[in-house]
C-alpha cells in the first residue's frame, strides 16, 4: 500500500534555490536512513542558517548536528513514526519551532570556513601562534 501524498507533499528535484525554499518554511526535516550513508548533513546546516530547527533520524554525524529539542529533533528510532513524533511535536506548537530556530541558527556559525580552516590549520601547521576569533 502507497501512502497518498498528493497535495501534502512536493517532490521538487534537484534546486538551486535551496536557501529561498528554506526561507519560505516553518521546518525542515532530513529523513536519511543508515543504508542512505550520510556523512555530514550540508542539508542540516543550510535549515540553521535558515533559522530552522531540524526534525532528523539517527543516522550517520545528523545527531550530532541537532540538539534534541533545542535546535531541532533526534528521532529515537529509524521508522516513521519516530519521524512523526518529531514533526507533530514542532508542527503542533509553531511558538517551539521558532524558539528551535533561534538557537538552531546561532549554532550555524560551529561549521563556518573560517573555523574549519583555523582547525585544519592545527593540525597540518602546529607550531602557528595565530589564532582565529573563530576559536
Amino acid at each position: 500500500m502507497r501512502a497518498d501524498l498528493d497535495g501534502f507533499v512536493n517532490f521538487l528535484g534537484w534546486r538551486e534555490d535551496v536557501p529561498t525554499l528554506m526561507s519560505r518554511a516553518s521546518l525542515h526535516c532530513c529523513p536519511s536512513r543508515p543504508e542512505q550513508r550520510e556523512a555530514f548533513g550540508n542539508v542540516v546546516l543550510e535549515a540553521k542558517v535558515s533559522g530552522l530547527p531540524s526534525v532528523v533520524l539517527p543516522s550517520g554525524d545528523l545527531p550530532d548536528l541537532v540538539d534534541h529539542r533545542r535546535t531541532g529533533w533526534i528521532c529515537e528510532t529509524v521508522d516513521a513514526e519516530a519521524l512523526a513524533e518529531g514533526l507533530e511535536f514542532f508542527l503542533s506548537r509553531p511558538d517551539e519551532s521558532v524558539r528551535a530556530g533561534l538557537p538552531a541558527n546561532a549554532s550555524a556559525g560551529q561549521y563556518s570556513e573560517e573555523r574549519f580552516a583555523a582547525a585544519w590549520s592545527r593540525v597540518f601547521c602546529p607550531d602557528t601562534k595565530e589564532q582565529t576569533d573563530a576559536d
